[in-house]
């Protein structure tokens, strides 16, 4: 399958230049030059992403009818929003990864959420470095504030911003049962290192991990 005959690139492209077009003109009045600059940025980036899903299935040795074909309903979005990521590589590869994993039908579709996209746009690098940082790391102390800081070797406030963001889009919690304080007759929450929810653990699946090739 070549990047041309990627039905959904085209459809999305020219999705993006309806959508946008009365904003391209009102800036264009501006900034004669700004909306095919613009255009030109976001061809170029989507390009780039569909090479990295292209390598991916070339390294999955799935064959062009093998290939489930993606929706117009997941397919125009992810090309609408993926498109602005510019040269930022990792999350490019979580957008790469997302579509790989939606057209591989080796892969749950019920789990490529179009949801997922909504979250990736309010991704930052660092947020999706954390997350999978979240899913490699399983004791609690390794989970805390401190311990992503020193590992990152980033500013602890950097990392807590990027926790919370994490939580504000359902990925983290820091809320966990405690079976050993009852309220009310009912198993209390207390609070604890931030952990995957099960939201959190399917977006991994879905947008941060390719999935393998089933074994005949």
């Amino acid at each position: 399958m070549n990047i041309e005959d990627v039905k959904t690139v085209k459809e999305a492209i020219e999705c993006i230049e309806r959508q946008a077009e009365h904003v391209y003109n009102a800036l264009s009045l501006v900034f004669p030059a700004l909306p095919e600059y613009i255009m030109e940025r976001r061809t170029r980036t989507l390009i780039n992403i569909c090479k990295k899903v292209q390598s991916m299935l070339d390294e999955s040795g799935l064959s062009r009818e093998q290939i489930r074909y993606c929706s117009l309903k997941l397919g125009v979005p992810w090309a609408e929003n993926a498109s602005i990521e510019e040269d930022e590589e990792t999350l490019q590869d979580i957008w790469a990864t997302y579509l790989f994993n939606a057209i591989n039908p080796n892969f749950d579709i019920e789990l490529a959420r179009t949801a997922y996209i909504s979250i990736i746009k309010d991704f930052s690098p660092l947020d999706g470095k954390i997350l999978h940082y979240m899913y490699g790391h399983s004791q609690e102390k390794e989970r805390e504030t401190e311990a992503i800081a020193a590992y990152f070797k980033l500013n602890r406030e950097h990392v807590e911003i990027s926790v919370q963001n994490l939580m504000r889009l359902g990925l983290l919690s820091t809320s966990a049962r405690n079976s050993s304080v009852y309220v009310e007759g009912k198993v209390s929450l207390s609070a604890c290192a931030p952990y995957l929810t099960s939201l959190g653990q399917g977006f991994i699946k879905a947008c941060m991990k390719k999935s393998a090739p089933k074994k005949g």
